[in-house]
């Protein structure tokens, strides 16, 4: 299976074909799949951030801003709000 990266760079030139020529010679749903791209770009991996409000220990999104409870070796892997990729480094 192709990886994510490689996906959205293929639907970004097709996109780009489509609008340079103002009209597609295939059959093509454009306003699909730039929304296709939309939730893919969504989807990437946010790190997160640590909120001054809240002890060191306790880090928010860095998408939406919800708190990410993470407790000893436990770290989660989407936000409970935005659903987020949360990338732990």
């Amino acid at each position: 299976m192709p990886d994510r990266e490689k996906v959205i760079r293929l639907i970004e030139e097709e996109i780009s074909v489509c609008e340079s020529v103002n009209q597609c010679y295939r059959t093509i749903d454009l306003p699909a799949l730039r929304d296709i791209l939309a939730l893919l770009k969504e989807q990437e991996a946010v790190e997160p951030k640590t909120d001054d409000a809240w002890p060191s220990r306790i880090k928010t999104c860095g998408a939406c801003g919800t708190c990410l409870f993470a407790v000893g070796d436990y770290k989660p892997k989407y936000c409970a709000e935005c659903g987020r990729v949360v990338k732990w480094t």
